[in-house]
């Protein structure tokens, strides 16, 4: 059984930055601001809305040169209560 994955925005965000994409390149393409790239990036646990998250996959996959499927993600551990 494969454990349940996240995508790794701090990665994406990375990524994008090492292939020299600009947080306020980042930041036009979604259509929002530099300071929410920045919390996308340096907030644990933050999500972007789909569409956000779409656009940046697709920017990764420009970029850094991989189908959007192939993103960095975080394995999430599931947690048994009782």
């Amino acid at each position: 059984m494969t454990k349940p994955s996240r995508i790794d925005w701090w990665q994406v965000i990375t990524d994008l930055e090492r292939a020299e994409v600009s947080h306020e390149r980042i930041a036009a393409e979604c259509l929002r601001s530099k300071g929410w790239v920045d919390n996308l990036k340096n907030t644990p646990g933050t999500e972007p809305r789909f569409h956000d998250g779409a656009v940046l996959l697709g920017l990764w996959a420009i970029y850094c040169g991989g189908p959007k499927r192939s993103a960095p993600v975080l394995a999430l551990e599931l947690v048994r209560k009782g």
